[in-house]
């Protein structure tokens, strides 16, 4: 969010003489009327009924041989005729004509109702009428063909797509002259060209330029709509490259506005009238349909690209009776539309063409799905290979440099909502250091790749689309823009089972049960939220270097946690933030997990600091003896699988196990000596009376889950020559589970 602070100076008016250049068909006696005339001579109420009744425009005209026609009469009958308005009068009608260009030069924009109208004004009047009748039926309904010579071949599928028609808003506003803005109209802007001061629904229009005279690494063109003030301005942020800038600006509705134009985040701007048109004259005449489309997507955007060259190029997207346009008129070739334009649209089949001053292209169609945001810290990592499309399953290959340090864990989100996470190296990674990904995608659909510095701070999370579909369609986020409120929390406990209720929608989306609100969780979640706020940080370790680890001990906590935190405007989007986030999404979505700790506190500027913290239920010790066999059914399955005789469970191995746990967790050690006496556990086994050869292991874990992926890793679970085996657990007062374990033939 940025502000804006803004003085409405006085705008000088600009005074624009405008040569006009009439185009021949305009022109023409023989394209409207089928009677000699001269171009000068007043126009009579029958040669105008002939005409209209020609042209296919259905009016009965009463009139006397000798009538003839003025202006308002004119206007009111076409204007009733082509049904422009539904509420009409004189006013109206001019209104509506000139924001169409009907009435533009030769003609007048003020016109008198009394006046009498000529021939050759009848005619060009006539003939834009009938050329923007003609093209909205042809190319918006397609009931008219475009000649083949202008047309590529339509495949059969696409010739029975029914576009939905385009629909104009009535202009009941009188538009601003039309003239330009100088290039150094704006404070410390110096565009590349001067800007119109008439624009039309649906255009995008790339202002250009550069920042002269301040350091700026953005600038901003706003929008004020007419008589409400720049309260509820519409703005259009891009960043500065060295000092140029390129900023799309789009107008979606019609109506007068003021236009300003500041270099950075906020400032001081001079504002111009412009007015926006519902559309442009002259659109539909002397295009040549595209033959070439080509999509392609790059960091986050979705681009459509097209040939050929128009004065007006029309990018047209549609869905069943869903329709989105984009007008060009500076020869653009290419558009990343913005996903938030799609937000009437649905997954699944769409279609999106052009059209070239009135030339329609062959209809393309494609499967749409959502558009995920896409984040790289550029001043962490340095992407030197990231494909971020597939078409199919294959196998995905990331290359990159630190240049910060980096975790040593990546995790994708999978198409069907799991999370994979795997080490991609031994150790967090340094600055200056080149690394490598790679994971095989085998499902269809977007995966979120992301890769977190040793802070838990994303550095990386991108989606990876696979299967083909278009990513266009809004997400979460783009369709509920943070909105600060700086009040403070009006009831914690409310709050906590608000953000309750979000995780656990997210954890019934995956099929797992929910989590219930732990006293000692909320308690050590709580007093870091506040902390953060009171000390102004945002991490998990805190200022005085304690991690999650270190408070839940120290708050005698013995189940290990996973902390998540969030910062954002609200709760949901907290929520949304985590759960879109690969590693946090594994902490929300962990089957292990029995209990949650919520923390949820409001710094000044209104943001929420949210900690989470989850648990499994505590392992006590009488649960030991079954947790063992547990180990030990799990371990002669993976025995069976390979085809290898089950273990039996050796009572005098077991007990040497589980005494040498014991002796771990109670002294503080781990290892095979015990080093304040020097004792070995193979010295523990053959005075038991083991004299065979013997394979050991211990492992300290913080879940019984790791203790089954650790027995499963271990070399003497897949030794044939193993028969027996001793498993021995022991738990400490931190909650950290040991395990010893023995193989003997």
């Amino acid at each position: 969010m940025y502000k804006r602070n803004f003085i409405l100076l006085t705008v000088l008016t600009l005074v624009c003489v405008a040569y006009v250049k009439v185009r021949a068909q305009d022109l023409a006696p023989s394209s409207v009327f089928n009677v000699n005339y001269k171009s000068d001579q007043v126009a009579t109420k029958k040669a105008f009924s002939q005409a209209l009744t020609r042209l296919k425009i259905p009016v009965k005209i009463k009139f006397k041989a000798s009538d003839k026609v003025n202006w308002g009469f004119a206007i009111n009958t076409v204007c009733k005729a082509d049904k422009w308005l539904k509420s009409r009068s004189f006013k109206k009608c001019v209104t509506y004509a000139n924001g169409l260009g009907f009435l533009k030069g030769p003609l007048s924009e003020k016109v008198k109702s009394t006046k009498k109208i000529t021939y050759g004004e009848l005619n060009v009047l006539l003939a834009r009428v009938i050329a923007a009748k003609s093209s909205d039926s042809q190319a918006e309904n397609q009931q008219v063909d475009p000649p083949q010579s202008l047309r590529p071949p339509a495949a059969e599928s696409s010739m029975s797509i029914q576009m939905p028609a385009k629909t104009y808003q009535d202009v009941d506003f009188t538009p601003v002259p039309d003239g330009t803005i100088n290039k150094d109209f704006f404070a410390n802007i110096l565009l590349s060209s001067p800007i119109p001061t008439r624009f039309y629904q649906d255009e995008v229009y790339f202002i250009e330029g550069d920042v002269a005279g301040v350091a700026a690494d953005e600038a901003f063109v706003f929008l004020c709509p007419d008589k409400l003030g720049c309260d509820k301005s519409e703005n259009f942020l891009e960043k500065v490259d060295g000092k140029h800038f390129k900023i799309p600006v789009q107008f979606k509705k019609i109506g007068n506005f003021q236009m300003g134009m500041i270099a950075g985040r906020s400032g001081q701007s001079r504002i111009e009238d412009i007015s926006v048109l519902p559309k442009p004259d002259g659109e539909d005449v002397g295009g040549i349909a595209t033959t070439d489309f080509s999509t392609g997507y790059k960091a986050g955007k979705m681009i459509f690209r097209w040939n050929g060259q128009g004065s007006f190029t029309r990018l047209i997207f549609f869905q069943d009776k869903v329709r989105q346009d984009y007008i060009f008129r500076q020869n653009v070739m290419a558009f990343a539309p913005p996903s938030k334009d799609f937000a009437g649209f649905k997954k699944g089949k769409a279609s999106w063409t052009v059209k070239q001053n009135g030339a329609i292209g062959q209809i393309q169609e494609v499967s749409l799905t959502k558009q995920d945001f896409y984040k790289v810290k550029t001043e962490s990592v340095q992407v030197k290979a990231l494909q971020e499309t597939f078409a199919s399953p294959a196998k995905f290959t990331f290359q990159g440099r630190s240049l910060t340090n980096i975790a040593k864990k990546v995790a994708f989100t999978l198409p069907n909502g799991k999370v994979k996470e795997f080490d991609f190296a031994s150790e967090d990674l340094p600055t200056q250091k080149d690394f490598s990904i790679e994971m095989n995608l085998d499902l269809s659909g977007t995966y979120i790749f992301e890769v977190n510095d040793p802070d838990g701070l994303a550095v990386i999370n991108v989606p990876v689309y696979v299967g083909g579909a278009i990513p266009l369609l809004p997400d979460f986020f783009t369709l509920n823009e943070p909105a600060l409120d700086v009040g403070s929390l009006p009831s914690l406990e409310e709050a906590r089972d608000q953000m309750l209720a979000l995780i656990n929608k997210d954890r019934a989306d995956n099929q797992l049960p929910a989590l219930v609100l732990a006293v000692d969780l909320n308690s050590i979640a709580q007093a870091h939220s506040q902390d953060m706020v009171a000390k102004k940080f945002f991490g998990h370790v805190n200022p005085l270097g304690q991690s999650p680890d270190d408070r839940r001990k120290n708050a005698g906590i013995t189940t290990p946690i996973r902390e998540n935190l969030g910062k954002a405007a609200n709760l949901e989007l907290v929520e949304a933030g985590l759960v879109r986030s690969p590693i946090h999404r594994a902490a929300i979505i962990d089957s292990a997990a029995t209990r949650v700790g919520i923390g949820i506190a409001k710094n000044s500027e209104g943001y929420y600091l949210v900690t989470q913290n989850f648990a499994a239920d505590p392992v006590i010790p009488s649960a030991l003896p079954r947790i063992e066999g547990e180990l030990l059914s799990h371990a002669n399955s993976v025995r069976a699988s390979k085809s290898l005789a089950n273990l039996s469970s050796g009572e005098t191995l077991r007990s040497v196990a589980k005494t040498w746990s014991e002796r771990m967790s109670t002294n503080d050690f781990f290892s095979v000596t015990d080093p304040a006496s020097n004792d070995k556990l193979v010295d523990a086994l053959h005075t038991a009376g083991v004299n065979s050869s013997i394979q050991m292991y211990i492992v300290k874990a913080a879940l019984t889950d790791q203790l089954v992926e650790q027995i499963s890793q271990q070399d003497g679970i897949n030794d044939s020559s193993n028969t027996k085996i001793g498993i021995g657990l022991a738990i400490n007062s931190a909650g950290e589970i040991y395990m010893t374990v023995i193989y003997i033939p």
